[in-house]
């Protein structure tokens, strides 16, 4: 997370009650360590008045979103602000987005075998109902995939696919779930074992 100021002021949760406490400024920079040290505490979650919610969703959105070579954003902590923003049911606008992921078919057609080893593709943009993705392998509309990203992972129903160079694959598919990290996430999916 880039020290700079939020721009709103942050409240935390009062110790066994339902009272907030103001914590930091709307001026004062919130960095990554800050954030640590709340966790140390037990603290997970920090609140913001509802008048100023778009105003946050625009710093997560454009914190999700800054360049990858920023070695000021770790991947966790982008891939953390795409998940809020994802959640916040109000938002049907699409949110550019540059991540890896894993895919694994869950229902193909029948005309089109698939390998059961999961794909490697690149997630261009979400919004509350859908995703953009780049693939190496074409898929078909009424294709179900499941997609492991690093904070959370979904699945979804292929709606379009087209071809846009050799072994380049534009897909856009319909959310059907979304789920916290959760061992069910692998179901299926043969992982890799190394011997020490």
């Amino acid at each position: 997370m880039p020290s700079s100021a939020v721009g709103l002021d942050l409240y935390q949760a009062e110790a066994d009650s339902d009272s907030l406490v103001f914590y930091r400024g709307a001026e004062y920079p919130l960095a990554l360590n800050d954030l640590v040290r709340l966790q140390e505490r037990g603290i997970h979650r920090l609140f913001i008045q509802k008048e100023w919610q778009g105003r946050y969703l625009k710093y997560l959105r454009q914190f999700a979103s800054a360049p990858t070579d920023d070695p000021r954003i770790p991947m966790v902590a982008r891939l953390g602000a795409l998940d809020s923003v994802v959640r916040d049911e109000r938002s049907n606008s699409r949110m550019r987005i540059r991540t890896h992921a894993a895919l694994h078919y869950e229902t193909t057609l029948p005309s089109v075998p698939r390998r059961a080893e999961s794909v490697g593709v690149y997630i261009r943009d979400f919004s509350r109902r859908g995703c953009g993705l780049i693939s190496p392998v074409q898929m078909y509309p009424e294709e179900s995939v499941r997609i492991l990203l690093a904070t959370f992972w979904i699945r979804l129903k292929v709606v379009r696919s087209r071809r846009v160079g050799p072994s380049c694959y534009e897909v856009g598919g319909e959310l059907t779930q979304r789920n916290q990290p959760s061992p069910e996430a692998f179901d299926g999916i043969a992982l890799c074992s190394s011997a020490i």
